[in-house]
């Protein structure tokens, strides 16, 4: 498992400047990708691998407003010690896989879902497109949009990814979006105070090899196509209220939670069981701080993070019979930037 994408995230000093290069954030950039890959990869098509650390969780739910059932997994990893603010840890450990002799105050606990979409514009179910420019372009307003409890959001920073390329997994990625962006929730009220999460979000694409295209009878250029298979990753940003640029996190009567994620949507190939279907997985750790004891909180994630697939189909369907009244094009807009849209609270 990473040393990045834990719970003990990054301070905000261990950012890199918005003023860096593409070339500047390459190294960054490639060290969250390395890290992503090899651990949502472990969550197989059709069942777990025996030596991955993922268990599934017993029954499959089948949720109004999805058609497709959604699997759910755990997994427990060592926890790291939080870093400093030249982005080091110190103390604990920094094993990459769950051992017994460590303390269950050591650990965290990861839970992901499964399910598998048909490609197709329709209620129950959406297209690649939509999916597309849901996640991979608009993640922080999607999810403002779609779930119930969020009542504020906004993205903070934003840095110029480039034309950033890295190989990982035998795949090129590309594409790459990075922002920092705060969400608030509220989770109980007047009973309990609001959460505020802040992450670094990192959004890239798979890209086909790459191919000569002819511009004219004198020139040619080289170029990748994107292929339909991104991933977004978050990493919780664990003291930003101490930044000038934050927001949400400083407003009175909240509790600074945390989460780390990680997401992977791609078609799968025609030749597999679920054939031209739309993988979506998503795994996370969290923690919203305040009085819950973690472990109760783990009992809520699975039941939580596998409602968050029919609050999107409801809303993305609503959103389809809105483009189909006003006639507004969904696919023009697309520039593979998850970094940009609206922000409230």
């Amino acid at each position: 498992m990473s040393r990045m994408i834990r719970l003990a995230g990054l301070p905000a000093t261990s950012l890199p400047p918005t003023t860096a290069t593409p070339s500047d954030l390459a190294p960054f950039l490639i060290s969250i990708l390395q890290e992503a890959v090899p651990f949502i990869s472990t969550v197989g098509q059709r069942s777990v691998s025996s030596g991955s650390g993922w268990k599934a969780k017993r029954g499959i739910k089948t949720l109004p407003g999805s058609t497709a059932p959604i699997s759910l997994y755990e997994r427990t990893v060592n926890m790291l010690p939080p870093r400093d603010e030249n982005g080091n840890r110190s103390g604990g450990s920094g094993g990459g896989s769950s051992s017994s002799s460590s303390s269950s105050s050591s650990k965290e606990t990861w839970i992901c879902r499964r399910s598998t979409h048909e490609d197709a514009p329709q209620g129950g179910t959406a297209s690649w497109q939509e999916f597309r420019y849901a996640f991979k372009e608009h993640h922080v307003e999607t999810e403002d949009k779609f779930t119930p409890s969020v009542v504020g959001s906004r993205i903070c920073r934003v840095w110029d990814c480039g034309s950033v390329e890295a190989e990982e997994a035998n795949q090129t990625f590309g594409n790459f979006s990075l922002c920092v962006a705060e969400m608030r929730h509220a989770v109980g009220r007047p009973l309990l105070k609001d959460r505020v999460f802040c992450v670094l979000q990192m959004t890239c694409s798979v890209m086909t090899p790459p191919h000569t295209t002819t511009l004219d009878q004198d020139a040619a250029a080289t170029s990748h196509d994107e292929q339909p298979h991104f991933i977004v990753v978050s990493i919780p940003v664990t003291d930003f209220e101490s930044q000038a640029d934050a927001r949400l996190s400083k407003e009175k009567d909240v509790v600074v939670g945390g989460y780390a994620s990680v997401e992977r949507i791609r078609k799968l190939p025609e030749t597999t069981g679920d054939g031209g279907g739309i993988e979506w997985i998503m795994a996370t750790a969290s923690d919203a701080g305040g009085v819950l004891p973690q472990w109760m909180q783990n009992m809520a994630v699975p039941g939580q993070i596998a409602k968050d697939v029919p609050l999107f189909l409801s809303w993305i369907a609503k959103e389809r019979q809105t483009q189909d009244t006003t006639s507004a094009g969904r696919d023009g807009d697309g520039n593979g930037d998850n970094c940009r849209g609206g922000q409230r609270g």
